[in-house]
């Protein structure tokens, strides 16, 4: 069975995605402003990432272990 060919690049949105999630909170999040799981998934799905559930959680977590200060209150998520 041949092989599905890929594009070069297609899929690395997906691979850099802890990147982008990184610089989503970095630029649109502080002390004051927060924002939903769903908007970060909008933001992410700009960049061509999808986001379930499950891996959003295991996402953030691992977010946190590196050293992000990352609260979750309420539903909102905020850097």
């Amino acid at each position: 069975m041949p092989k599905e060919s890929r594009l070069p690049g297609e899929g690395n949105a997906q691979r850099l995605k802890m990147l982008y999630l990184r610089d989503i909170f970095l630029k649109y999040t502080n002390e004051n402003q927060s924002l939903t799981r769903q908007q970060i998934e909008e933001k992410l799905a700009d960049l061509g990432v999808s986001e379930g559930r499950k891996a959003f959680a295991e996402d953030i977590e691992a977010l946190r272990q590196y050293g992000m200060d990352i609260q979750s209150t309420n539903g909102r998520t905020a850097s």
